[in-house]
């Protein structure tokens, strides 16, 4: 009979424990292994009656200490099952796998766990035997070769920085009386273990994170450790907790970091030894700056402890978050505590599991208080929802669904803007130009015709730069010289208005023109004899003044123009071909058959169960952002589908509806 056993024998072990302190709490929990390499040895010394035993002297009840005993292996798979009242059906927090994923089954496997308390020594010795039925004993170790382990006293699980204080046992406070906006290194998780975290997240819910991706800039962080594959001691969990404002992260190599826009402080409370593990989460939940988490009534002793979203989240999450790192096991907890989290009170609920996609649709009753369900889960933990089912009734069609991503239910339907035609397509922008009057020229009376100036007298005047009193004495210019120049000016400016006003009118007739060939015609005006206007009159050619010769009399006042100018685009009067049909019912159904809710999540999943005569997931119809989505469906077990929708953003108004 070949068996392999861990902690080997012939070698020392050494075990790393937290610093010692009283008695009472200084608990260790030991795991011994033995492993048969056959899988037809083991059936045969089992059938046998073949018991696999250690001999220790390892301290416990009711022994002296230095005093060696005998502790029996047990089989794994006879591990008792912590349940409350009757056991119902069973919800596995395991990640779904494929057969291709799965991983080859084990060698059969026998197990001792010890909790004692290591005091007064540093070295203790093991051997391992079989007892036969006969009474005779096999020693499976040789004379001399016995198994050593030593104790070291230093805690495994962290290492931190100056300036930390603890004020009790089992309980770490860093402060800072200045701001910490770049992130500050205050300590260290053990680098010899591996770690499984559960943070808070800004969505105010429990999220699993591994040392891959750890967590970052969280308030609340439930780390565990996760000791080596040959590892017999379990270390028990630690919590990270930031003041109100700031936050800590966790890097990819363990590092602890803290930041806070104003003075704050980091506190990090670890669960010790033979502590109540009840007491030491409640302790947790009250020290939370955000108390968003809540516990749920089960038995700690389970060395795992259920804590529930807040009270305002849909669906309701539960976090099954181990104390210690414990053995694959399953925990029983009762219907009615899970009642008392429930989102509504009424009426059916589905309970899922992201991660493996198992589900369970229960109805509450009054049996719900002698009800239970068996969560079976890792040792790193698991998640599952609670979320309300929701009944869409189109007549011989009705669906039941359950959103079991995150999402906020809407007080009352959108508006209902899917009654009405939808519009057609926006015209390019066409801006109206108003018409101002034009500003007269100011009346000149005429003046007499003045004398020529002989060439000789008008280059005297334009000659520059005289010297001496000699330029002091140029004639000034009569006032008739000042008015002609005012007049040929005025005369100048009026010709570019008539200049500019035409060039409007041309490009406003270019504008309609475009206009109505795009659009079509213009409809239900009084004496158009053909649906699009295609003639016009030519503008008036524009007039040139002579600058040279003298100005005329002013000019009338020119009447404003009553040429019509475009409508803008919300006065064009539609027409039936001017916009798409409206939307078809499947899309939009009635009221009583479509529910609209805000969901917080890019991926949606959502447990569709029909229950109609003809119904079916087909007759389902879903749009995010008013956009149809096309949704990738899974059967479940019992006539139940998957669903899940992909969304372009973090968050969106999804519509689901069911039509004939």
């Amino acid at each position: 009979m070949q068996l392999s056993f861990n902690p080997p024998l012939g070698k020392t072990t050494t075990i790393v424990l937290p610093p010692q302190g009283s008695e009472a709490d200084d608990e260790v929990k030991l795991s011994f292994t033995a492993t048969f390499e056959v899988v037809e040895e083991y059936a045969r010394a089992k059938q046998d009656g073949v018991r696999v035993e250690m001999w220790t002297d390892l301290p416990m009840k009711g022994r002296d200490v230095g005093e060696w005993g005998a502790i029996a292996f047990k089989d794994v798979s006879t591990d008792q099952v912590h349940e409350v009242g009757e056991a119902h059906p069973t919800l596995s927090l395991f990640i779904s796998e494929t057969e291709e994923q799965r991983a080859p089954e084990t060698l059969p496997t026998l197990r001792v766990d010890i909790s004692t308390h290591l005091h007064g020594k540093t070295h203790f010795s093991f051997t391992y035997r079989l007892i036969y039925p006969s009474g005779w004993s096999r020693w499976l170790g040789d004379f001399g070769h016995n198994g050593i382990l030593a104790v070291e006293r230093r805690d495994p699980r962290f290492n931190l920085w100056h300036d930390w204080r603890t004020p009790k046992e089992g309980v770490h406070v860093w402060e800072t009386r200045e701001p910490c906006l770049d992130d500050v290194e205050v300590g260290e998780l053990g680098g010899g273990l591996g770690w499984s975290f559960w943070a808070l997240g800004e969505d105010r819910r429990l999220h699993q994170y591994s040392m891959t991706y750890p967590p970052t800039k969280s308030t609340t962080i439930f780390a565990l450790p996760r000791a080596a594959v040959n590892s017999i001691t379990s270390y028990q969990l630690i919590v990270l907790l930031a003041s109100q404002g700031a936050s800590i992260t966790v890097t990819s190599f363990g590092a602890i970091r803290f930041s806070s826009p104003a003075a704050g402080s980091v506190t990090l409370r670890g669960l010790e030894g033979s502590a109540d593990p009840r007491r030491f989460v409640e302790d947790v939940l009250g020290s939370m700056s955000d108390p968003s988490c809540r516990l749920v009534d089960t038995d700690t002793s389970a060395g795992y402890a259920v804590l529930a979203s807040p009270e305002s989240t849909l669906p309701t999450s539960f976090s099954v978050i181990p104390l210690a790192l414990n053995p694959t096991s399953r925990v029983s907890i009762s219907i009615s505590s899970l009642l008392e989290f429930s989102p509504v009170s009424t009426g059916k609920l589905c309970l899922f599991c992201p991660a493996s996609d198992e589900h369970h649709i229960i109805a509450p009753s009054e049996d719900s208080s002698t009800q239970s369900l068996v969560i079976q889960t890792s040792p790193d933990g698991g998640q599952f929802v609670i979320a309300p089912l929701i009944t869409l009734d189109a007549g011989t069609n009705t669906c039941e669904i359950s959103i079991v991503t995150p999402y906020s239910p809407l007080a009352a339907e959108p508006e209902a803007a899917h009654r009405l035609p939808t519009p057609p397509p926006s015209p390019p922008p066409v801006h109206r130009t108003v018409q101002f009057r034009p500003i007269p020229a100011p009346i000149i009376a005429p003046q007499p015709r003045r004398a020529a100036v002989p060439q000789a007298i008008r280059a005297d005047d334009q000659t520059k730069g005289r010297p001496g009193r000699e330029a002091d004495r140029s004639p000034p210019r009569s006032s008739s010289t000042v008015k002609k120049t005012t007049s040929e000016s005025d005369a100048h400016v009026l010709a570019m208005r008539r200049y500019a006003l035409l060039l409007l009118k041309v490009t406003m007739w270019f504008f309609k023109m475009m206009f109505m060939q795009v659009f079509g015609s213009r409809k239900g005006k009084k004496g158009d004899k053909s649906p699009t206007k295609t003639t016009r009159a030519s503008p008036e050619p524009t007039r040139t003044p002579v600058v040279d010769e003298p100005p005329a009399p002013a000019p009338a006042e020119p009447e404003p123009s009553t040429e019509e100018l475009p409508p803008p685009p919300e006065n064009i009067p539609s027409s039936p071909e001017d916009h798409s049909d409206p939307p078809s019912p499947q899309v939009f159904p009635a009221k009583n058959s479509q529910t609209w809710v805000d969901v917080a999540s890019k991926s949606i999943a959502l447990i569709v169960k029909p229950s109609g005569p003809a119904a079916s997931v087909d007759h389902l119809c879903f749009a995010l952002n008013k956009a149809p989505k096309q949704p990738s469906v899974k059967s479940l077990v019992d006539g139940v589908f998957l669903v899940r929708l992909s969304g372009d953003a973090e968050c969106g108004r999804l519509m689901v509806s069911v039509n004939n």
